[in-house]
Protein backbone atom coordinates (compact mmCIF):
# COMPACT_ATOMS: atom_id res chain seq x y z
CA UNK A 1 0.00 0.00 0.00
CA UNK A 2 1.48 3.39 -0.79
CA UNK A 3 0.90 6.72 0.79
CA UNK A 4 1.29 10.58 -0.05
CA UNK A 5 2.44 13.01 2.10
CA UNK A 6 2.21 17.00 1.00
CA UNK A 7 4.62 18.78 2.98
CA UNK A 8 3.58 22.38 3.71
CA UNK A 9 -0.03 21.28 3.23
CA UNK A 10 -1.09 22.69 6.24
CA UNK A 11 0.22 26.38 5.28
CA UNK A 12 -1.05 26.01 1.60
CA UNK A 13 -4.60 25.52 3.51
CA UNK A 14 -4.19 28.30 5.75
CA UNK A 15 -3.03 30.90 2.82
CA UNK A 16 -6.01 29.50 0.54
CA UNK A 17 -8.31 30.73 3.13
CA UNK A 18 -6.54 33.59 3.79
CA UNK A 19 -7.15 34.57 0.09
CA UNK A 20 -10.86 33.50 -0.18
CA UNK A 21 -11.68 35.95 3.58
CA UNK A 22 -9.45 38.53 2.16
CA UNK A 23 -10.57 38.19 -1.55
CA UNK A 24 -13.10 41.25 -1.69
CA UNK A 25 -10.86 43.82 -0.52
CA UNK A 26 -8.17 42.46 -1.74
CA UNK A 27 -10.31 42.67 -5.43
CA UNK A 28 -11.49 46.23 -4.33
CA UNK A 29 -7.58 47.27 -3.89
CA UNK A 30 -6.74 45.95 -7.69
CA UNK A 31 -10.32 47.52 -9.13
CA UNK A 32 -8.83 50.84 -7.69
CA UNK A 33 -5.90 50.78 -9.45
CA UNK A 34 -7.40 49.90 -12.69
CA UNK A 35 -9.54 52.63 -12.00
CA UNK A 36 -6.42 54.98 -11.38
CA UNK A 37 -5.10 53.99 -15.18
CA UNK A 38 -8.45 54.52 -16.88
CA UNK A 39 -8.34 58.19 -14.78
CA UNK A 40 -4.64 58.64 -16.01
CA UNK A 41 -5.71 57.98 -19.63
CA UNK A 42 -8.78 59.75 -19.17
CA UNK A 43 -7.16 63.20 -17.92
CA UNK A 44 -4.64 62.65 -21.02
CA UNK A 45 -8.00 62.80 -22.90
CA UNK A 46 -9.22 66.36 -21.21
CA UNK A 47 -9.78 69.40 -22.40
CA UNK A 48 -7.60 71.94 -20.94
CA UNK A 49 -8.33 75.64 -20.58
CA UNK A 50 -6.88 75.96 -17.05
CA UNK A 51 -6.14 72.59 -15.97
CA UNK A 52 -8.85 72.39 -13.19
CA UNK A 53 -11.00 69.43 -15.30
CA UNK A 54 -8.38 67.58 -15.54
CA UNK A 55 -6.89 68.12 -12.26
CA UNK A 56 -10.40 67.07 -10.69
CA UNK A 57 -10.50 63.59 -11.60
CA UNK A 58 -10.94 61.32 -8.45
CA UNK A 59 -10.92 58.09 -8.07
CA UNK A 60 -12.78 56.95 -4.97
CA UNK A 61 -11.55 53.84 -2.55
CA UNK A 62 -13.29 50.79 -3.49
CA UNK A 63 -17.23 49.42 -2.08
CA UNK A 64 -16.70 46.44 -0.95
CA UNK A 65 -20.49 44.95 -0.06
CA UNK A 66 -21.79 41.22 -0.53
CA UNK A 67 -22.62 40.95 -3.64
CA UNK A 68 -20.94 43.79 -5.68
CA UNK A 69 -17.28 45.41 -5.70
CA UNK A 70 -17.61 49.56 -7.10
CA UNK A 71 -14.89 51.94 -7.64
CA UNK A 72 -16.18 55.09 -9.10
CA UNK A 73 -13.77 57.59 -10.70
CA UNK A 74 -15.40 61.40 -10.39
CA UNK A 75 -14.70 64.14 -12.48
CA UNK A 76 -15.84 67.47 -11.79
CA UNK A 77 -16.98 68.73 -8.36
CA UNK A 78 -16.91 72.24 -7.35
CA UNK A 79 -13.34 73.60 -8.66
CA UNK A 80 -14.42 72.03 -12.28
CA UNK A 81 -18.82 72.12 -12.12
CA UNK A 82 -18.66 72.35 -15.69
CA UNK A 83 -17.70 68.84 -16.39
CA UNK A 84 -20.84 67.38 -17.51
CA UNK A 85 -20.79 69.85 -20.04
CA UNK A 86 -17.59 69.97 -21.43
CA UNK A 87 -18.13 65.74 -21.45
CA UNK A 88 -20.79 65.02 -23.67
CA UNK A 89 -20.68 68.16 -25.92
CA UNK A 90 -19.37 66.26 -28.99
CA UNK A 91 -19.46 69.70 -31.51
CA UNK A 92 -17.16 71.53 -29.60
CA UNK A 93 -13.83 71.34 -30.73
CA UNK A 94 -11.25 71.56 -28.88
CA UNK A 95 -7.21 72.07 -29.04
CA UNK A 96 -6.37 70.26 -26.06
CA UNK A 97 -8.57 67.43 -25.36
CA UNK A 98 -11.68 65.83 -26.57
CA UNK A 99 -15.48 65.33 -25.63
CA UNK A 100 -16.26 61.82 -24.00
CA UNK A 101 -12.81 61.77 -22.29
CA UNK A 102 -13.76 59.56 -19.62
CA UNK A 103 -16.04 57.29 -21.77
CA UNK A 104 -13.73 56.76 -24.25
CA UNK A 105 -11.17 55.98 -21.90
CA UNK A 106 -13.67 53.29 -20.12
CA UNK A 107 -14.66 52.15 -23.75
CA UNK A 108 -10.81 51.55 -24.59
CA UNK A 109 -9.70 50.09 -21.54
CA UNK A 110 -12.62 47.49 -22.01
CA UNK A 111 -11.47 44.71 -23.72
CA UNK A 112 -8.56 43.98 -21.83
CA UNK A 113 -10.40 44.92 -18.60
CA UNK A 114 -10.02 41.33 -17.17
CA UNK A 115 -6.24 40.81 -17.94
CA UNK A 116 -5.96 44.23 -16.30
CA UNK A 117 -7.81 43.37 -13.18
CA UNK A 118 -6.25 39.74 -12.99
CA UNK A 119 -2.94 41.65 -13.12
CA UNK A 120 -3.76 43.95 -10.52
CA UNK A 121 -5.15 41.44 -8.40
CA UNK A 122 -1.99 38.92 -8.40
CA UNK A 123 0.34 42.26 -7.99
CA UNK A 124 -2.24 43.37 -4.51
CA UNK A 125 -1.90 39.54 -3.17
CA UNK A 126 1.89 38.91 -3.80
CA UNK A 127 3.04 39.06 -0.73
CA UNK A 128 -0.33 37.63 1.09
CA UNK A 129 0.99 34.05 0.48
CA UNK A 130 3.89 33.10 2.93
Amino acid sequence: MASLKIQGSERLKANLERLLRDAPDEMGKALHEVGRDISRESQKRTPVLTGALRASHVVHKAVVTWDDITVLIEVGGPSADYAVHVHYRDELNHSVGQSRFLESALNDARPGLAFQLAKAFSRVTKNKVR
